[in-house]
């Protein structure tokens, strides 16, 4: 039988930021032409008829990585220390692998079908955590420096950056429970 694995996004469910954890239950409130087309193509879907699995992965890293872990890893490379060391925003992130897993639980368990599923690793993280791990990775020390918060925001939005602020220094926590739930094994 045929069945449909739409690869959505968590912005068809929130904007870049969210007061709470988000659920599956939440009413969708898409803030951009992003969201709002991903949300209205997912409503379609459910529209059509067909056997469906609808999965709203959260920002995925790993291999080919785009968007804000190219920044966070360019950063992260440079031989400077980066003043993210106070920053506490809790986030939602994806591996490349537990995203393939995820699409292969959505193709393979019978509980997936007619569903729309939130797609995270279980444990969020915090910016100066990726960057700390990612220099780990690269042999080299943390090298973060505890600058004030309110710094860093009010230095992003003097520069016309201020959407920036929303995505690393806002919180964006997405668990998986439900697709967990239904015996997704993430790595």
């Amino acid at each position: 039988t045929k069945h449909l694995v739409f690869i959505s996004s968590i912005a068809a469910q929130s904007g870049s930021y969210a007061a709470h954890d988000l659920t599956e239950d939440d009413f969708p409130t898409p803030n951009n032409a992003y969201g709002r087309s991903k949300f209205a193509a997912e409503q379609a879907i459910r529209a059509a008829g067909i056997s469906f699995t609808i999965l709203r992965p959260v920002v995925i890293y790993g291999e080919g990585e785009k968007g804000n872990f190219a920044t966070v890893h360019r950063h992260s490379r440079l031989p400077i220390p980066l003043p993210f060391g106070a920053m506490s925003a809790q986030r939602s992130v994806l591996s490349i692998q537990n995203f393939n897993s995820a699409v292969a639980t959505a193709l393979s368990n019978p509980r997936a079908r007619g569903e729309t599923f939130i797609v995270s690793d279980p444990t969020p993280v915090t910016v100066p955590h990726l960057i700390a791990r990612y220099r780990a990775s690269c042999g080299k020390p943390a090298w973060l420096m505890p600058v004030p918060q309110s710094w860093i925001k009010l230095t992003l939005q003097a520069i016309g950056q201020g959407a920036i602020w929303e995505r690393i220094g806002q919180p964006l926590v997405a668990p998986p429970a439900k697709l967990l739930s239904i015996g997704w094994d993430p790595s």
